[in-house]
């Protein structure tokens, strides 16, 4: 699996280069594909950007030296972390900066080894000249930064072992101080946070972490971990919706009718807010008066007449207002004639009053049928 980050850009003929975790063959960051990468590309600039805890100090050392030897200058930078073997590593850089907020730590190699005393003494034998060559390391750098202390490497030689006794974390400005680094440079502190939950494990192996430091990196390991939480639930969701279909329409009417539910309990104790302080007003209800059965008898007898009557033809108000309107006109008229009329005689006088004034209040046969059913209702 591919571990670096590898940006090789053929018009400005730069490769850069991102090593982002631990230093290790076969797990992490290692030699063999870096050596390999860079053969393929064809770039002046060469840029190294490191943020490692450290690690297997064989291949540290070994990325180290193919850094200094390369046959083309390679600059490196370090960010956020830059502790243990990984310091030699960006140390073997032909530039050397770190960025502002970054830390540089040095402590003495260890190893977890198991065996007998002989093997045992073997392996710190071991660790002792690993620490002694690193040792030269940083005092090579601070000697060509001129920075050794009072001009002489035995101070300077007894001061670096201090260090690395106590396990020494330098900030970017004091490792410039110290002659470790070249420059400080601004810029973002953690560039990636995919391999930050490895790195604040790896972290936890060492005894002065600066609390910031930690706190920092939780915080972009907790990220990391939040966000593969996330990904990983809702993926499962979406698997139980597609697999299980009639499950999935049932728990989305289920939800869709707590919801209503919900919303209705809402509202009631809004209305019971409301009552309590008298803010609310009960709507009138009409008193529900039992019907007498005589009552409902003589309703049931009016209904089934009616069903045996044939269908009256619907009634249209203002229609019908017109036309009695027209027909009063016309028999106004009709009695105005009749009256300017001679006589025809005093015996038929009072009975022709009478047809004129039914002719006028009811000039047609359906008004008469209108006013006497209306009449009897009102009688």
């Amino acid at each position: 699996m591919k571990k670096y980050t590898f940006n090789n850009s053929t018009e400005t003929k730069t490769a850069d280069i991102l090593i982002n975790g631990e230093i290790d063959s076969y797990w992490s960051y290692g030699l063999k594909e870096l050596s390999e990468e860079l053969k393929t590309a064809d770039a002046e600039n060469i840029n190294i950007q490191i943020n490692s805890p450290g690690g297997s100090v064989t291949e540290g050392a070994a990325i180290a030296a193919f850094i200094s030897g390369y046959k083309k200058p390679i600059s490196t930078s370090g960010f956020g972390l830059v502790a243990s073997i990984a310091t030699k590593i960006l140390l073997a850089g032909a530039s050397v900066s770190m960025a502002e907020g970054s830390y540089f730590m040095i402590h003495q190699p260890w190893a977890a080894v198991g065996g007998e005393s002989e093997e045992l003494r073997k392996t710190a034998d071991l660790l002792d000249k690993m620490k002694a060559e690193l040792i030269q390391v940083y005092i090579s750098k601070i000697a060509k930064n001129k920075k050794l202390i009072n001009g002489s490497y035995e101070e300077t030689a007894e001061q670096l072992e201090k260090w690395i006794d106590s396990e020494t974390w330098f900030t970017a400005s004091e490792a410039l101080a110290a002659g470790f680094i070249d420059k400080v440079t601004t810029g973002v502190q953690f560039l990636n946070k995919s391999n930050y939950k490895n790195i604040y494990n790896s972290v936890q192996n060492f005894k002065n972490v600066p609390e910031n430091l930690t706190n920092q990196i939780k915080n972009f390991a907790d990220m990391q971990t939040t966000e593969e939480t996330k990904e990983n639930f809702f993926d499962k969701v979406k698997a139980w919706f597609f697999n299980n279909p009639a499950e999935a329409e049932k728990l989305t009417e289920d939800l869709k009718a707590k919801q209503q539910a919900e919303k209705e309990a809402e509202i009631l104790k809004a209305v019971q807010i409301a009552k309590d302080n008298g803010f609310y007003l009960e709507t009138e209800t009409a008193e529900v008066i039992e019907t007498a059965p005589e009552v409902t008898e003589e309703i049931e007898k009016i209904e089934s007449v009616k069903e045996d009557q044939k269908p009256v033809k619907g009634f249209d108000l203002d229609s019908q207002l017109k036309e009695e309107n027209e027909a009063l006109k016309a028999a106004l008229k009709a009695a105005e004639e009749k009256a300017a009329a001679p006589s025809a005689g005093a015996g038929n006088k009072s009975n022709n009053n009478t047809q004129s004034i039914e002719s006028l209040i009811c000039p047609t046969a359906e008004h008469k049928e209108f006013v006497n059913f209306w009449g009897s209702k009102f009688q």
